[in-house]
C-alpha cells in the first residue's frame, strides 16, 4: 500500500500538479483585503533569499513553473524587496538601509502593523511581514513598532508553519495553515530597546483575508478546536502564556478559516491549568474535562528539538527553535554560516519529524498516510 502511494505521489509531482499539502488557495483580487490603503514602497538592493519553499510558490505562481531555484529566488526579490518609505527615512530602530531608486505600489490592509501585501500581477498577491511601518507613523522600539522583524524569529515562523501543517495533516484535520512562501534577510539590523541588533527579516506568505478588525483571533470554539487538535502532538497556542492562573490560547487565523501568525505556538511537556480565550477569563478547557488530553508519546514533537531544553524556559521566544533560528542568523551575517544552513535547520527540525510521523504513523487512514508520504516528498522543494 505504501509503495502504491508513493509511487502515485510521484507520478503527481513530476506532472507538476498541486497537491492537497497545498490545500489553501491565497486571494486574486484586492476587494478580498480589508480597506487597504495604497502605498509607496522603496527598493533594498541588499535583500536576500535564505529559504524558500519552492513547490509552494510554483503551484501558485505558474509564472515559475520551468524557472530553476535560482530563478525563483531573482522573482522573488524583483517583487518584494521593498521597505516602506516611513522605515527608509529614519535609523532609530534599524541600522541605515541602503536602497535603490526604484518604487513599487503596495497595499496596506487595515489591521497591518508592519505588514504589507504585494501585487505581483492583476490576480496574484504575496503578503509580507517586517516591511517597515506606514508613512506617517514614527517607529518605535516597542512591540512591533519598529516596524520590523528580526530575522530569527521569521526563520522559526517558517518553521512553525510547516510544523502545525504537518500536524494538520497528520490529524485529519481540514484546517488549513496560511502557506509561507519564504524568508528574506534585508541586509540591515533591527535595533532593540536595549541598544542590542539582530539581522533583520522578512517572512512572505500567501495573500489572505482578515478577519476585519485589529487582531485576528478566532471565536473561542475554533480557537478550542484548534488547541485540541495540537496538544496530542505536546503542542499549545498559549505558549507566551502558561504562567498564569489561566493559559491564554491563542488562535490567529483568516476570515475563511485558515491558521496564521505561529509566534505563540510552544512545544510543552504536559498540560495542568484550566484555558481561555486570548484576553478572556471564561475557561473553554478546564483539568477535570476528558477532553483536557495529554500529548501522546508515539507523536508528540521531540522536546530536544522544538522544547525549551537550552533555556528552560517556557516562552516562545526562548525556546529551542527561537534561539537556534536566532544563532543561526546571527552567524549567517557573520559568513560563518551560509544559505543552505537554513535549509539543514529546517530539515533538523520540520524534516525529521514528518519523517518520523510517516514511519511511525499510529492510526491513520490511507488518505493521511497519502498525504504525510507527499509531505516528505516536499521536503526536497524547501531550502
Amino acid at each position: 500500500m505504501r509503495t502504491f502511494f508513493r509511487n502515485l505521489l510521484s507520478a503527481t509531482l513530476s506532472a507538476g500538479l498541486a497537491s492537497a499539502a497545498y490545500a489553501y488557495e491565497p486571494i486574486h483580487s484586492t476587494s478580498q483585503l480589508v480597506r487597504p490603503i495604497a502605498e509607496n514602497m522603496v527598493r533594498v538592493p541588499g535583500a536576500r533569499v535564505v529559504l524558500a519553499d519552492y513547490g509552494l510558490l510554483r503551484k501558485d505562481f505558474s509564472v515559475l513553473r520551468g524557472r530553476t531555484d535560482a530563478q525563483v529566488d531573482d522573482w522573488i526579490l524583483q517583487n518584494t524587496a521593498y521597505q516602506s518609505e516611513g522605515q527608509v527615512r529614519q535609523s532609530i530602530v534599524n541600522t541605515q538601509i541602503e536602497t535603490g531608486a526604484e518604487t513599487v505600489r503596495a497595499f496596506r490592509p487595515s489591521g497591518y502593523g508592519r505588514a504589507i501585501v504585494f501585487q505581483v500581477d492583476p490576480t496574484h498577491f504575496i503578503d509580507a511581514k517586517g516591511t517597515g511601518v506606514r508613512l506617517d507613523q514614527i517607529p518605535h522600539a516597542a512591540g512591533h513598532g519598529d516596524g520590523l522583524a528580526s530575522l530569527g524569529e521569521v526563520t522559526r515562523e517558517f518553521l512553525y508553519e510547516k510544523l502545525i501543517q504537518t500536524v494538520l495533516t497528520h490529524s485529519g484535520s481540514r484546517r488549513e495553515t496560511v502557506g509561507h512562501y519564504a524568508v528574506i534577510d534585508w541586509g540591515f539590523d533591527v535595533i532593540h530597546a536595549d541598544g542590542t541588533t539582530s539581522p533583520a527579516g522578512m517572512i512572505l506568505r500567501q495573500a489572505h483575508p482578515r478577519l476585519d478588525s485589529d487582531q485576528s483571533l478566532f471565536r473561542p470554539s475554533t480557537a478550542r478546536e484548534v488547541e485540541l487538535n495540537l496538544r496530542p502532538y505536546g503542542i499549545t497556542t498559549a505558549g507566551a502564556y502558561r504562567t498564569q492562573r489561566i493559559e491564554w490560547i491563542n488562535v490567529q487565523g483568516t476570515s475563511d478559516g485558515a491558521i496564521l501568525d505561529f509566534g505563540a505556538y510552544l512545544g510543552v511537556e504536559k498540560f495542568e491549568r484550566a484555558a481561555a480565550n486570548f484576553n478572556d477569563y471564561l475557561p473553554i478547557l478546564r483539568p477535570d474535562q476528558i477532553e483536557f488530553v495529554q500529548p501522546r508519546a508515539e507523536i508528540r514533537v521531540p522536546l530536544e528539538m522544538w522544547g525549551t531544553t537550552v533555556s528552560r524556559i517556557a516562552d516562545p521566544k526562548l525556546d529551542n527553535p527561537w534561539i537556534w533560528s536566532h544563532e543561526l542568523a546571527k552567524n549567517y551575517r557573520r559568513g560563518i554560516a551560509e544559505r543552505r544552513s537554513f535549509g539543514q535547520h529546517f530539515d533538523n527540525l520540520v524534516g525529521r519529524y514528518r519523517r518520523q510521523l510517516l514511519w511511525q504513523p499510529g492510526e491513520v487512514t490511507p488518505g493521511v498516510l497519502s498525504k504525510l508520504e507527499h509531505l516528505v516528498e516536499c521536503l526536497r522543494s524547501i531550502h
